[in-house]
């Protein structure tokens, strides 16, 4: 299952990343979001807290004519913060203070005033958060302090998310998906099942599910395997929209039901 679409690229940012120290659990959610709305994932990068290395991969974005580039990560008042600047150098912007963002800012430093009584001034640690590319478009962070930046360059759409995941989510749930959603001219469900055959067996299974559905990536994880219930399989399916990729789905499940069945295994959705 692989068609043109919403050509989606991730970049996550960070040594702790690069290091090992944390698992990129973000990139996982936000490539699981865009694909079952319709996105074509392209690839996840991760690169460290390096103005040279984020500049390189979002040129190679741009280059290669992805719709849309999401970062992760260094939007906030530290020095290592460095997303902003990197994307304004990648296109010979300047960064600058946004009154937009200005605003963002000063109303969650009230709320947070009035519900935690902490300071409201705007140190410069601070306004290091309002600060965008030249040109971009500050987007509201209902969790955090620090904006979000959404940045057009030619047929690419640049977006910005903060690296907490609590603030990365709500801000991809209420702005990124409904973009998603509006260009993608493609569906995708997915579903997990549980095989239980032997490996040469589920392998059959599969060569059968991918010769009859062209619109079907199988996926099965030898490492994941329950003794009483079987091997992880994952099935995703492809459509023009959610009603036909249920149908597909009914298709291929008759078909792993007859294939294993033939075989003296059993399967179940998980």
């Amino acid at each position: 299952m692989k068609s043109k679409g919403y050509e989606v690229e991730i970049i996550c940012t960070g040594y702790e990343v690069l290091y090992g120290r944390i698992v990129d659990t973000n990139s996982t959610w936000l490539a699981k979001q865009a694909t079952e709305h319709g996105a074509a994932m392209q690839r996840i990068v991760c690169v460290g807290d390096d103005i040279e290395e984020i500049k390189r991969a979002i040129r190679e974005g741009i280059a290669w004519g992805y719709d849309l580039i999401l970062t992760t990560g260094r939007l906030g008042p530290t020095p290592d913060n460095l997303t902003i600047e990197a994307i304004a150098e990648a296109l010979g912007l300047r960064v600058v203070i946004d009154d937009r963002s200005l605003t963002i800012l000063k109303r969650r430093l009230e709320e947070r005033y009035k519900a935690q009584g902490t300071s409201l001034e705007l140190t410069p640690r601070r306004l290091k958060m309002a600060t965008i590319v030249q040109g971009a478009t500050p987007i509201d962070n209902p969790v955090g302090l620090a904006p979000a930046m959404e940045l057009g360059v030619g047929k690419t759409l640049i977006i910005s998310l903060p690296g907490v995941p609590e603030e990365m989510k709500a801000i991809f749930q209420g702005h990124v998906l409904p973009i998603i959603d509006k260009m993608s001219t493609r569906r995708v469900i997915a579903t997990t099942l549980r095989i239980a055959l032997s490996g040469e067996h589920l392998a059959e299974v599969v060569q059968e599910m991918e010769k009859a559905f062209t619109a079907v990536y199988v996926k099965t994880y030898a490492g994941n395997v329950v003794p009483s219930l079987g091997t992880r399989t994952d099935i995703l399916i492809e459509g023009t929209n959610e009603n036909e990729c249920r149908q597909i789905l009914e298709k291929v499940l008759d078909v792993v039901a007859s294939s294993v069945s033939a075989k003296g295994g059993k399967w179940r959705i998980e």
